[in-house]
């Protein structure tokens, strides 16, 4: 399934410090890489045509000193000339990175991100997460702790785990196929992780009339739904040959998230999502755009209900029976 990871760059130490992880990762998938550079003209400048080719020949010219550097056999991750191409494309970066990526046949994007909050979050947004709103393709999404960090996969330290959140919703099976695919073609094994939203009523009136009051007791069920539903999933997995751990927690969705990846230190999270427009992460939010801001753990995403190869769901059982209790990331 990865056959080519498109790797896109802006001249930027934060875009390059996604190349070490993307190169790493075509080495271990014996991938090639296509690094990606879009040319987008200042608003201010006239839009003549020699200006135009001045900024696309200044984006060839810098892809191709990258790529350059990938082909000497002296650095760490070395990748032959055959193995990495360059594009360069002309446009808005966040639509044309989308489209192009498929259209050069990539398989998985990689790119990192400021992680933004607050006001610049709203005025700014994320690029990457604007390419995962418009792309058909899986996102590998990562924020780096510092400005000029770059991510790295220890030589020798094989990948530890995947761990993949699940709501119970076919949609939210969307991350299910590119995920155990990168698990299969890398192999490590996969854990599969539910958040279960506590149960709390809504009482009107004084005395709650017509109420449940066991809320305890319906948090449980909600539990015991998503338990059956992961062990579905698992069993399926399992008779695939996959290596498959499976695991409930109950409390706030994005919390009990970090929490997890956090006390167990996973190498990829995978997680579908709405990747909602501007609009709808203000008034809304957004479980997985939360979880990206708040760990520097590389996150594999796909657009909740973008197709997959295997349609079919790994519910044993209607999915929105679990899903309806959880939260949809």
């Amino acid at each position: 399934m990865y056959a080519k990871i498109v790797v896109p760059l802006d001249g930027s130490e934060l875009a390059e410090a996604s190349l070490p992880y993307a190169l790493e990762l075509a080495n271990r998938l014996n991938a090639s890489i296509l690094l990606l550079r879009i040319a987008e003209l200042n608003n201010l400048v006239s839009d003549t045509t020699d200006h135009e080719l001045e900024v696309i020949n200044r984006a060839e010219s810098y892809l191709q000193g990258v790529k350059e550097n990938i082909n000497n056999p002296a650095t760490k991750y070395f990748l032959p000339n055959e193995r990495v191409e360059t594009v360069v494309g002309y446009g808005e970066a966040v639509h044309e990175i989308a489209e192009i990526a498929p259209f050069e046949k990539g398989d998985l994007i990689v790119m990192t991100t400021h992680g933004r909050t607050g006001v610049a979050r709203m005025v700014v947004g994320s690029v990457a997460f604007r390419v995962l709103q418009h792309s058909t393709l899986p996102v590998l999404i990562y924020k780096p702790a510092k400005p000029n960090e770059k991510l790295d996969i220890p030589s020798g330290n094989p990948i530890n785990s995947i761990v993949i959140t699940l709501d119970g919703t076919t949609e939210g099976e969307t991350i299910i196929e590119p995920a155990i695919a990168l698990a299969k073609n890398i192999g490590v094994p996969i854990t599969l992780l539910g958040v279960v939203q506590p149960f709390i009523p809504i009482e009107y009136g004084e005395f709650a009339s017509g109420v449940n009051m066991e809320p305890d007791r319906e948090t449980e069920e909600r539990r015991v739904h998503a338990i059956e539903y992961l062990s579905n999933v698992q069993t399926r997995l399992a008779t695939q040959g996959f290596t498959v751990n499976s695991l409930v927690r109950v409390g706030n969705s994005a919390d009990e998230i970090l929490g997890y990846i956090q006390e167990t230190g996973p190498a990829i999270l995978a997680m579908a999502t709405h990747a909602r427009g501007k609009l709808g992460q203000i008034l809304v939010g957004s479980v997985a755009d939360e979880v990206m801001r708040s760990t520097h753990l590389p996150i594999l995403m796909v657009k909740r209900g973008i197709p997959t190869k295997k349609a079919q769901s790994y519910v044993g059982e209607p999915a929105n029976k679990v899903g309806a209790n959880t939260t949809n990331f």
